[in-house]
């Protein structure tokens, strides 16, 4: 039972390094890719690109916040995020824990072909500049943004297509989503951000938060309009594009009102925005293959 229970605090430490403990970031990343995949190969695409796709999604992101939770350490000494800098995981363990990731990660590149491994250290060498550009630059959410929103034209090289125009319609959307997200998760940590002297958005904009976000989801929800008219979608993808658009809505309500756990609630409620998208993109081709049967 004792070495139960000193397996079970070592794999606690783990998920809370990786951040698989609190894991709506991975699954606004999962509806994102799984939104590229789908329109990249025009349905349903093949089951070992889709899951090799999703495991370099899963390393880069849980590989990312490792990194960060080094960075902390190094950067923002006392940082009670980082359990690096709390002394609650060790050093030289996490660095071994961020080069497997990025094994896994490079592997999958390797499987889904030549052009994803070109193109994926791109996105790597995004999210490691994240803590750095933390210290110098107000817009380094934009970094990490971009970083998530290449997961489009990767997933298009991955089924074997140049991305196109839908392609980076898509690309905007993720980048826009993904930024509005990114500030929703730094506005109840606003005052620990100012206190370690770490710089974001979130700090820049202050009061204007809803204001940015309704500009964000405006452009994102327009961009992801667009993708799926290039794209001959539907009346379902309209219908979870209209869903889409009541979250965000919802959101603003909730960034407008800004009651207690208003802020983290939104946040949340920022992975349903997503998934109403996919939903609606899965809807219609699952509704054409029908059709073809």
């Amino acid at each position: 039972m004792k070495a139960l229970a000193i397996n079970r605090d070592r794999l606690e430490r783990y998920l809370r390094i990786t951040r698989l403990h609190e894991p709506w970031d991975l699954g606004f990343l999962v509806a994102a890719g799984l939104s590229a995949n789908w329109m990249a190969a025009g349905g349903v695409p093949p089951g070992d690109t889709l899951f090799a796709f999703l495991l370099g999604a899963l390393a880069m992101r849980c590989g990312a916040w490792v990194f960060c939770d080094l960075a902390d350490a190094r950067f923002f000494d006392g940082s009670p995020e980082s359990l690096v800098a709390r002394g609650t995981f060790d050093m030289q363990t996490a660095i071994r824990l961020f080069t497997v990731l990025c094994a896994i990660a490079f592997a999958s590149a390797i499987y889904l072909g030549r052009h994803v491994v070109i193109f994926s250290p791109l996105a790597w060498g995004l999210l490691i500049a994240y803590p750095y550009a933390r210290q110098h630059t107000f817009l380094s959410s934009l970094v990490l943004a971009m970083a998530t929103a290449l997961a489009v034209p990767i997933a298009w090289l991955a089924n074997g297509q140049t991305p196109g125009a839908i392609a980076w319609l898509l690309f905007v959307f993720v980048l826009m989503w993904s930024s509005a997200f990114l500030l929703l998760y730094a506005l109840p940590r606003r005052d620990q951000e100012s206190r370690l002297g770490a710089r974001s958005l979130v700090n820049l904009v202050g009061d204007g938060v809803p204001l940015v976000v309704g500009l964000l989801q405006a452009g994102a929800l327009a961009a992801a309009a667009l993708a799926g008219q290039r794209a001959d979608l539907g009346p379902l993808f309209e219908f979870g594009w209209l869903a889409a658009a009541m979250v965000a809505i919802y959101q603003l309500f909730l960034l407008v009102r800004a009651r207690d756990g208003d802020a983290e609630r939104a946040y949340q409620s920022n992975l349903w925005l997503g998934l109403a998208i996919f939903g609606g993109i899965a809807a219609h081709y699952v509704c054409l293959v029908t059709k073809m049967l």
